[in-house]
């Protein structure tokens, strides 16, 4: 999901199934490379890209979900503004923090 400087979704979901376990760093780059793509193009390179796991049982973060977490992170070092949640058992919780931008175009619209 992407969300503009406004904090508005764009129209645009994009799911992906079938994600390897445990990570894959290729997998990874091709999502982040999709993601920042799609924030470019409609966000003017401003927008949040909001990223969920989504998978059956309890919202507890297993070690496969930190496998995905820590490589994201590492995969996505190249985007400004990003999120990492872990969608189970009915409950959202966050997996990676999003990096707010300190300075420059956003910024006075994130915590941080």
């Amino acid at each position: 999901m992407w969300l503009g400087a406004d904090g508005t979704s764009l129209p645009l979901l994009v799911p992906i199934d079938d994600l390897p376990r445990p990570f894959d760093r290729g997998t990874a780059d091709g999502l982040v490379g999709m993601a920042g793509a799609v924030r470019d193009e409609h966000t003017a390179g401003i927008g949040h890209v909001a990223m969920a796991l989504c998978r059956p049982g309890h919202a507890t973060c297993t070690a496969a979900d930190r496998g995905w977490a820590d490589g994201l992170a590492a995969a996505a070092a190249g985007l400004v503004d990003w999120s990492l949640h872990l969608a189970a058992g009915g409950a959202v919780v966050p997996l990676a923090a999003p990096p707010w931008p300190s300075s420059g175009p956003g910024a006075e619209q994130h915590p941080g």
